[in-house]
C-alpha cells in the first residue's frame, strides 16, 4: 500500500494508515473518504461541536423556571455523573469498531440473529433524526441569537417574526450545506482555530462577568448556591429532572468522532479519546460556566425570561456589559455556534452516508455518493441539509414545538444507544476489545448509562408545562357522530359491529372469551390500515367493500394501506390553514389514541358485561378511570420521535418494498470476506 501524502499537510505514517485501513477493512468497508483528522484535530472537532457557551445560551430558557439557580448549579453536576457513564460506555465501543455507521453498525453486530436487521434499522433512523434535529436545533439557535443581537443593537425597536428567523435560518443551512462540501482538509485545520474561540469566550463569562456585573445584579452565595424557583408548574423534583435539558444538550455530542471515525488517523485510539477528553473538559467548563452566571444575574428569573430582547443569556450579558459590551461578546457567541452548526452538519452527513451506503435510506443510490475529487459525500450533506430544513418548519406551530425539536435531539440520540449498548450483553455475542477498554466495570457503568438515558427519554416525552387543553380532536368526533346519525345512509342504519368472517359462531368478546390478548399499537400507518381493514370489514367506511380487500399473494389489507395513507395526506393539507391547525395535526396524534381508549375502558366496567381474562391480567389492581388527555401543551418530541420511530418500522415492514425484504445490516465493501465482530471471530489477515 502507497503512503498517503498531502502537501499541506505533515506525511501520514504507511502504519497508522495500514492499521486504519485494516481495522475497517475488518468491519467490512473499503476507505472511501480521505482521513485528514488527526487525534488532536478529532478533539477539536468534537469539542467545538459541543460549543459550550452558544450550546448552554441555546437551551439557557429550560434551567430558569424549571429550579432557578439551584437547578443550575447542582442539577449540572449531578447530571455530569450520568453524562460521565454515557461518555465512557461510547468511548469503550467505538475503540472496537470505529466506523462511520457508529451506533446502528454495532446494534447489528451485538445482536442476535432474529433481531439484528430490525433493531439495527431502527437505531439508524432514530440516529439520523436525532443528528437532523441536531443541525435544525443549533441552526434554529444561531438564528436567534443573530435576531437578538439586531434587536438590542436597534435598542429593542426591532422584533423578529418566526417567519424572519426561519427566513434566517433557511439561509444559515445554505451557507454550511456550501462550507462542508469543501475540502475536508480544510475543516479539520479550522478545528484549532475553534477551540482557541471557544476556550477565549468560556473566560469572557467566566471571570470578565463577574467584574463588570452591577452591584444590582449581584447574588450573594446563600441565593446563588441555595435558591430553588419552579415557575413551570410541575412538582420541585420533577421541575429539576426537566432542567437536565439544559447540561445534556450542551455537551450532549456522544457520537461525533464516531461518525467521522473513517476520516480520522489511528481512529480505535483517537475516537474514544476525542469523546471522554471533549465531553469531560466541556462539562467542567459549563459547570464553571452556571457559577459564574447565578453570581451575576440577579434575583428576578420572569425579567430574563420576558426580556423583549427575546433570549436569556442576552439579558444577563446586556445587564452586565451594557449594549456595546454585549454586541462584542453575542458577536463571538454567534461565530462559534455557526461553527457548531457546520460541525453538526458534517456529523449528520457521515451517519446519512453510512446508512444511505448499507441501503437504509430512501433514494440510498443517490445519498450514497462521494465526490471523487473532494472524497466528500456531498449528496449526503444536502440530504441532510433538506430534512432539517422541513425539521425546522415545526417552529410555525409555536414555542413548544421549538422546544421539541431541543429535545428531539436528546431523546433520538439516546434511544440509539440505549439498544447497541443494552445488546452488547443480552445478545449472546462477543466483541473484540479496542485499545481503549472498561473492562470488569463494562458492565456497570452500561447499566446506569442504558437506565438513565430510558429514564429521560420519559421525562422529555411530557410536556414542558402541565396545562391541559381542550380544544382537540373535534372535528373527528363531529363528523364521526354526524356520519353515524346521517339519515338513511348513516352508520346506525346498518353498522352492527365486528362480524364474523368465519362459519363457526364468532367468540364476543363482551360475551364470552377472548383467548388472544389485543395489543395496543402506535398511530402508525401499519397500526392504522388494521385498523381501517377491521372496520371496513365491519361496513363501517365509505367505499367499505373496496377498502375491504386482502391481497392473496401478500395476505396483506392493502387497499386499507393506502386508504389510510389518502386520509393522512388530506390531513396534512391542514398546515396551509395556519399554525393552530399544524399543532392540531401533532396533537391529534395522542388525543385521538385517548378518546378511543377512555370509552371501552370505561365501558367494561359501565357496561354491564363480562369479560374472561387472558393469561395477562391485572385482577383487583385494574383501574376505573382514564387518563385526562392534557395535551393542549403538549411537548412535540412525543410526535415526532415517535413518528419517526413508527415510520421506520413502517418503512421495515413495507409489503414488498420494506426492508425487511432487502436490508441485511451493514453491507461490506470490500472484496475479501469482512470479519464479523458479531461473531467474536479473528481471522487472519
Amino acid at each position: 500500500m502507497l503512503q498517503e501524502k498531502d502537501n499541506n499537510t505533515e506525511t501520514v505514517s504507511l502504519s497508522t494508515v495500514d492499521n486504519d485501513e485494516r481495522l475497517l477493512t475488518r468491519l467490512g468497508y473499503k476507505q472511501e473518504l480521505k482521513r485528514h483528522f488527526t487525534p488532536l484535530e478529532l478533539f477539536g472537532f468534537s469539542f467545538s461541536l459541543i460549543g459550550i457557551v452558544p450550546s448552554f445560551t441555546s437551551v439557557f430558557i429550560y434551567s430558569i423556571p424549571n429550579g432557578g439557580a439551584f437547578a443550575m448549579v447542582w442539577g449540572w453536576a449531578v447530571c455530569f455523573i450520568f453524562i460521565a457513564a454515557i461518555t465512557l460506555a461510547t468511548a469503550d465501543l467505538a475503540s472496537a469498531a470505529p466506523t462511520s455507521g457508529g451506533l446502528y453498525y454495532w446494534t447489528f453486530m451485538f445482536s442476535s440473529e432474529k433481531w439484528c436487521c430490525f433493531l439495527s434499522w431502527i437505531v439508524g433512523y432514530s440516529n439520523t433524526i436525532s443528528n437532523v434535529a441536531s443541525v435544525a436545533g443549533v441552526n434554529w439557535a444561531c438564528a436567534v441569537q443573530i435576531m437578538a443581537a439586531v434587536s438590542t443593537g436597534s435598542d429593542l425597536a426591532f422584533q423578529a417574526t418566526i417567519s424572519q428567523t426561519f427566513g434566517l435560518y433557511c439561509a444559515l443551512l445554505l451557507g454550511q450545506s456550501l462550507i462542508c462540501s469543501f475540502n475536508p482538509r480544510f475543516m479539520a485545520r479550522l478545528q484549532t482555530l475553534f477551540i482557541i474561540i471557544n476556550v477565549l469566550l468560556f473566560c469572557v463569562i467566566v471571570i470578565g462577568l463577574p467584574v463588570a456585573t452591577p452591584k444590582a445584579f449581584r447574588n450573594d452565595a446563600k441565593f446563588a448556591l441555595e435558591d430553588f424557583t419552579n415557575v413551570s408548574g410541575w412538582p420541585n423534583g420533577f421541575a429539576f429532572i426537566i432542567s437536565f435539558l439544559t447540561p445534556l444538550w450542551s455537551v450532549g455530542c456522544y457520537d461525533a468522532p464516531v461518525h467521522m471515525s473513517e476520516e480520522a488517523t489511528n481512529a480505535s485510539i483517537a475516537v474514544p479519546m476525542a469523546i471522554i477528553l471533549s465531553i469531560f473538559s466541556a462539562s467542567i467548563l459549563g459547570w464553571a460556566m452556571n457559577i459564574s452566571l447565578v453570581f451575576c444575574m440577579g434575583r428576578n428569573y420572569q425579567t430574563i425570561i420576558d426580556s423583549p430582547i427575546g433570549q436569556p443569556m442576552a439579558t444577563i450579558l446586556f445587564n452586565s456589559f451594557g449594549k456595546t459590551g454585549t454586541l462584542v461578546v453575542w458577536s463571538f457567541i454567534i461565530l462559534t455556534q455557526f461553527s457548531i452548526s457546520i460541525n453538526q452538519m458534517l456529523t449528520a452527513s457521515r451517519q446519512i452516508f453510512a446508512l444511505s451506503r448499507d441501503g437504509g435510506l430512501p433514494l440510498s443510490r443517490w445519498v450514497y455518493f462521494v465526490d471523487p475529487r473532494t472524497r466528500i459525500p456531498t449528496h449526503a450533506i444536502w440530504f441532510g441539509a433538506c430534512w432539517s430544513l422541513l425539521l425546522g418548519c415545526l417552529a410555525f406551530a409555536g414555542d413548544n414545538a421549538i422546544g421539541a425539536i431541543f429535545s428531539l435531539g436528546v431523546t433520538g440520540q439516546f434511544v440509539s444507544f440505549c439498544i447497541p449498548m443494552s445488546a452488547r450483553f443480552l445478545g449472546g455475542k462477543a466483541i473484540k476489545p479496542g485499545p481503549f477498554r472498561l473492562g470488569r466495570l463494562s458492565l456497570p457503568i452500561t447499566a446506569v448509562a442504558v437506565t438513565f438515558m430510558t429514564f429521560m427519554t420519559i421525562v422529555f416525552m411530557f410536556p414542558l408545562t402541565p396545562s391541559p387543553g381542550t380544544d382537540f380532536a373535534g372535528g373527528v368526533l363531529i363528523l364521526a357522530t354526524i356520519y353515524f346519525y346521517f339519515p338513511k345512509y348513516g352508520g346506525i342504519y346498518w353498522f352492527i359491529g365486528p362480524i364474523s368472517t368465519v362459519e363457526a359462531p364468532a367468540v364476543q368478546v363482551k360475551n364470552d372469551a377472548a383467548e388472544k390478548e389485543f395489543a395496543i399499537g402506535a398511530g402508525s400507518l401499519t397500526a392504522c390500515s388494521r385498523q381501517v381493514f377491521a372496520f371496513s370489514r365491519d361496513g363501517g367506511f365509505p367505499l367499505s367493500r373496496w377498502i375491504y380487500y386482502v391481497n392473496p399473494q401478500t395476505r396483506t389489507p392493502s387497499h386499507a394501506v393506502w386508504f389510510g395513507a389518502c386520509l393522512a395526506f388530506l390531513l396534512g393539507i391542514l398546515a396551509f390553514a395556519g399554525e393552530n391547525t399544524i399543532g392540531a395535526v401533532f396533537s391529534l396524534f395522542i388525543t385521538g389514541q385517548y378518546v378511543a381508549y377512555s370509552i371501552p375502558m370505561a365501558a367494561r366496567f359501565l357496561g354491564g358485561q363480562t369479560v374472561k381474562p387472558g393469561p395477562f391480567r391485572l385482577g383487583l389492581l385494574v383501574s376505573h378511570f382514564t387518563p385526562s388527555p392534557g395535551v393542549g401543551n403538549m411537548n412535540y418530541t412525543v410526535a415526532v420521535q415517535g413518528g419517526v420511530l413508527v415510520l421506520s418500522v413502517v418503512y421495515f415492514y413495507c409489503p414488498r418494498y420494506g426492508g425487511i425484504y432487502w436490508f441485511k445490516g451493514p453491507v461490506s465493501t470490500v472484496e475479501a470476506p469482512a470479519i464479523q465482530v458479531k461473531d467474536g471471530e479473528d481471522e487472519k489477515d
